[in-house]
């Protein structure tokens, strides 16, 4: 059986305000309890390790505002042993617990960072601390595995992609994934694309490229293409030194399930990719649709009964082509 990702939304609080991004960040809404509880991510953790799922990615808001972060990264390897458990951010605060977290058994970081320029990620982010991010990452990529993920706008910082494929092999940054920009996000809920507009007078549909920068960037081999986690899009992935270039766009195609039907959404960005763990103690299936919620309520008997309805759903997913996907 194809198992989604799972996320564990650590809090729907976040101190950056991307303008391709919303309040809430992966929760479909916010949550009225705003940090997700260790008792709810452990039991869905350990459900998932039941089923066979062996990575688990630790997201929000940003999960360094979590009070259960570190313990949550120590049970998740030190008594379920999950084999992979990467924590997503964007905050500079992670300097403070990253060598207690690796101490832990903490597997991998992954940072977004969409510009080396400080005036654009000043409009990009709405924060101003660019250069104590950078040193930041740099400390961290000399701890462990470290990874980028960067949003790619047209217009914005479709132009420093080399820039950046440098910066990570300057720095011993094991993989840089590019992330065409989710045009239809603002559809479903808020966003802050409003400042977008302000900043540039454009909105999040004028900022999408085509991830294709096979003629532009002098790759070291021909691409190898993976499906990341058992539902994810179609990645190609390129060598630049020691670096993995992973470019992901949706109009490769993605997964879809019964779920998806006659969903004004249809075709997105997001599909069947991951499961998704709320503060508010739903399991959340997609990135688009508030419907597609379910409730669990700490009862073992019937969290895994609804657990099980969920991957279900992962598992009559079949993959369509994303054609017209940002028409």
């Amino acid at each position: 059986m194809k198992l989604p990702q799972l996320r564990l939304i650590a809090t729907d609080f976040c101190d950056s305000k991307c303008i391709y991004c919303r309040p809430s960040g992966e929760a479909v809404c916010k949550c009225e309890n705003n940090n997700l509880s260790l008792t709810t991510a452990i039991e869905i953790s350990r459900l998932y390790k039941e089923m066979g799922g062996k990575d688990i990615k630790i997201t929000g808001g940003d999960p360094v505002y979590w009070k259960n972060l570190v313990d949550c990264v120590d049970v998740l390897k030190n008594e379920l042993f999950i084999e992979k458990v990467e924590v997503i951010t964007r905050s500079v605060k992670i300097k403070k617990v990253i060598d207690v977290l690796i101490s832990k058994g903490l597997d991998s970081i992954n940072f977004s960072l969409d510009t080396l320029n400080k005036e654009k990620y000043n409009m990009i982010t709405g924060k101003n601390d660019l250069l104590e991010l950078l040193e930041v990452i740099k400390y961290c990529s000399s701890k462990l595995h470290c990874k980028i993920n960067t949003v790619v706008m047209k217009g914005i910082n479709d132009d420093e992609i080399e820039d950046l494929i440098n910066f990570c092999n300057d720095n011993g940054i094991e993989e840089l994934k590019l992330l065409d920009i989710i045009t239809d996000l603002h559809k479903s809920v808020n966003s802050n694309s409003d400042r977008l507009d302000k900043a540039c007078g454009k909105k999040l549909e004028n900022l999408y490229t085509n991830l294709d920068f096979e003629n532009k960037i002098c790759f070291d081999s021909e691409p190898v293409t993976i499906f990341q986690g058992g539902l994810g899009h179609p990645l190609k992935v390129y060598k630049i030194g020691d670096l993995d270039v992973i470019m992901k766009d949706a109009s490769n195609g993605a997964w879809y399930g019964e779920c998806c039907n006659n969903c004004e959404y249809y075709p997105c960005h997001d599909a069947l990719m991951a499961l998704r763990v709320l503060p508010n103690n739903n399991l959340q299936i997609c990135l688009m649709n508030e419907r597609n919620l379910y409730k669990i309520n700490n009862d073992e008997v019937e969290d895994r009964k609804q657990f099980s309805r969920c991957l279900k759903i992962y598992k009559n997913a079949r993959f369509h082509r994303g054609e017209n996907i940002n028409e």
